[in-house]
């Protein structure tokens, strides 16, 4: 194969990597903005639904399954996902995390 077709090969591939790297780069960054961290207090747990409800500073109430060693008022934290809308109503819960226990307060 001539010197000058493997060049070309080569620059080929490279411009294509070089592609693949930038838009999975822009890709990561467009999605890192849809992630916000939310604390809760745990209001309620119910093992027989496997639902653990908690609520927000603002009041907003949500709930996820997996009740495992949650107890009324530990601390939450919460990995949430605002979908790309302005509206907390379609936000959903990415992940938790046991974070403290609010110990002496009932928490309303």
């Amino acid at each position: 194969m001539k010197k000058s077709t493997i060049v070309i090969i080569v620059l080929v591939l490279a411009l294509i990597a070089g592609c693949c790297v930038v838009g999975t780069q822009l890709l990561l960054k467009e999605q890192a903005t849809h992630y916000y961290a939310l604390s809760t207090i745990v209001q309620t747990v119910d093992t027989e639904n496997d639902t653990v409800v908690i609520k927000d500073s603002r009041g907003n109430t949500w709930n996820f399954t997996g009740v495992e060693s949650w107890h009324v008022n530990d601390v939450c934290s919460c990995l949430m996902d605002n979908q790309g809308t302005p509206s907390i109503y379609d936000d959903t819960i990415i992940s938790t995390r046991y974070d403290g226990q609010v110990v002496g307060w009932i928490i309303q």
